[in-house]
């Protein structure tokens, strides 16, 4: 749901931040497997969040999902409303058109 929700919201001012916690000697497979995926969005290393996400976001298990808004605050921690068929219309209800 999150490459649908991509596609359908990134005109609404929607950005994904996948982070990418596998060794580097994964780097290929992950590469290929967000290609074949059309997972197109911004993969951050681990190491270069790995502050904000284990301080500020206090994120200790994957996968996570966290909506927040363009300053950094969040918005929704909740999972149930950023999983499946919901995190469409969470989106639809948050996001200014």
């Amino acid at each position: 749901f999150h490459v649908e929700a991509y596609r359908r919201f990134k005109d609404r001012k929607f950005e994904i931040l996948g982070l990418d916690s596998d060794p580097a000697e994964k780097l290929a497979m992950v590469k290929e497997y967000l290609s074949d995926n059309k997972m197109v969005w911004t993969q951050a290393k681990f190491e270069s969040v790995k502050d904000l996400i284990e301080k500020n976001y206090r994120i200790h298990e994957y996968p996570s999902t966290i909506l927040l808004d363009p300053s950094g605050k969040v918005l929704v921690l909740d999972h149930r409303s950023l999983s499946g068929p919901q995190l469409l219309k969470t989106l639809d209800a948050i996001l200014p058109r």
